[in-house]
């Protein structure tokens, strides 16, 4: 008994060219490029004053953006505020929540 040949036909010659892999899909859907560059202006605009526009804190004393915060806790913050933080969960649409989420998650060292 031997190896049952894939679907549609023969076994591939050994050393014969193997189709070419498809190419990968965007790292990014056009969608979330999109709410990434909003979030990144919201961010600019709102956030960088106390977070500094890179992440590592500003001039109003807020902390500098870490690894550590995931999804879930900066989702968190931003909607419910801590500390000396506004909430802003009633300001921003779902939208532009995951936005400056995502732009968070690319600014945090």
């Amino acid at each position: 008994a031997g190896a049952t040949p894939p679907a549609g036909g023969a076994a591939p010659a050994a050393g014969a060219p193997r189709p070419a892999a498809p190419a990968p899909a965007a790292a990014v859907p056009p969608a979330q490029n999109r709410n990434l560059a909003a979030g990144k202006d919201i961010f600019v605009g709102v956030c960088a004053t106390c977070h500094g526009e890179t992440g590592v804190g500003g001039t109003h004393g807020g902390p500098a953006l870490t690894k550590a915060l995931t999804r879930d806790d900066i989702t968190s913050v931003v909607t419910r505020g801590r500390n000396d933080m506004p909430a802003f969960g009633a300001a921003l649409s779902p939208e532009q929540l995951d936005g400056v989420v995502a732009y968070v998650m690319t600014i945090a060292r």
